[in-house]
């Protein structure tokens, strides 16, 4: 029977970090929450990242499911709102959890200065779907928020709210992310700067060869 393997670093309180190992055995569904970058908007293949840990998943002889929850221009506020409801409807249960979600919420609509959700809400948006996660029992791990092509995200081509992407508030959204996983010593895979621009179909979602750079990364610490 095959098994998946969690890497985490967790800051200690002298300012070094160690590694800590999750092991978990197949089979082991998976539920992945998050928003377009999730459900694989772009992709001309159709599988996005989640899709390729599926297809590979589903290749080993032990098959277990992964669920892809993604939806387009989800905040953290939007799945907050969906998530508990749609995990209970999983009549087979989900054993690990994956958040991917922040990149709407570092967002802002067009000339105003303000986030699409700000800082501190999403932190503690992000802090109440780990804790309902836990509480069902689950086990959570964190993906962090990708970088993006600013030259052709500020606004995004095709948002009819003119949203504007910037990395500088994509990384500060993202170092929540990662600032909440260590507090709740739960699995952050970081992301961000993984993608080069010519991996970016529209500046903002990957397009095939990204997402697929995407899964490389994130495969390694769920397999």
């Amino acid at each position: 029977m095959g098994s998946v393997t969690i890497f985490s670093n967790k800051a200690s309180t002298c300012g070094e970090t160690s590694t800590f190992k999750y092991w978990y055995t197949f089979p082991m569904d998976i539920g992945v929450w998050g928003d377009s970058i999730t459900y694989g908007s772009c992709d001309v293949e159709g599988l996005g990242w989640v899709g390729r840990l599926r297809k590979t998943r589903g290749a080993d002889e032990d098959y277990a499911s992964t669920y892809n929850y993604g939806l387009c221009g989800d905040t953290s506020d939007n799945l907050l709102s969906r998530f508990s409801s749609e995990f209970d409807s999983n009549i087979y249960g989900v054993e690990l959890i994956v958040f991917a979600i922040g990149l709407n919420d570092s967002s802002k609509r067009g000339d105003t200065n303000e986030f699409l959700v700000p800082l501190k809400k999403f932190r503690e948006n992000v802090n109440e779907l780990i804790s309902q996660g836990l509480r069902k029992g689950s086990r959570v791990c964190i993906v962090g928020l990708t970088n993006v092509d600013e030259t052709r995200t500020a606004p995004l081509p095709g948002s009819s709210t003119r949203k504007n992407f910037l990395n500088e508030n994509v990384l500060a959204y993202d170092t929540v992310l990662r600032e909440i996983a260590e507090e709740f010593e739960t699995p952050f895979i970081s992301v961000f700067g993984v993608l080069d621009n010519s991996e970016l179909a529209d500046g903002l979602h990957p397009n095939a060869s990204g997402y697929e750079k995407l899964f490389s990364v994130i495969v390694k610490s769920i397999k």
